[in-house]
């Protein structure tokens, strides 16, 4: 074999080594930002769920506490009031935490990841503790909002107990 085959010979080999080690790289990269992406798959169809709950639960009980009886009117426009606002926070906590994982970059250097993933994970702990201590009194306001306010006539006992079983829950 001549020398200048020998050298035309190793180039080529050479040149399929890195057209190979690059596809493998692109494969793995592949493989890692799909698996990335399965990981978060959980939290948005959680998110997505909260959502609907939100968006369902809030044109469901507005009717119930907008046209209310007057004997127990503000009692029932305050805990609907309270429902409301509940829904919208369930609605606007899952749409920034859909918006944090759409936004993750995964071109991105890892650092720039990490600090993405970081702030999603802070959002996520302060706004689930927004959205799910205050889980503990709801069924107190759903239970005025559900009877329109009846309930405080017939068995005003079951909302103080919901209100103090809400406290210990709470606490504990």
């Amino acid at each position: 074999m001549e020398l200048d085959d020998f050298k035309h010979a190793w180039q080529t080999l050479d040149r399929r080594l890195q057209q190979q080690n690059a596809l493998n790289f692109q494969l793995l990269r592949s493989h890692r930002i799909d698996a990335m992406r399965r990981g978060f798959r959980p939290l948005v169809i959680g998110q997505t769920i909260g959502m609907l709950v939100g968006v369902v639960a809030r044109f469901v009980l507005l009717p119930l506490w907008t046209h209310t009886a007057p004997t127990h009117d503000l009692a029932v426009k305050i805990s609907g009031i309270g429902l409301h606002v509940y829904c919208i926070g369930l609605i606007v906590f899952g749409g920034i935490m859909q918006g944090f994982v759409a936004g993750v970059d995964y071109a991105a250097p890892v650092v720039a990841i990490q600090q993405r993933l970081l702030k999603m994970r802070r959002f996520y702990i302060i706004g689930g503790m927004l959205i799910g201590l205050p889980w503990w009194f709801l069924t107190a306001p759903l239970l005025v909002v559900l009877t329109r306010g009846a309930i405080l006539d017939s068995a005003p006992l079951v909302i103080w107990l919901q209100l103090a079983i809400g406290a210990a829950g709470l606490a504990a």
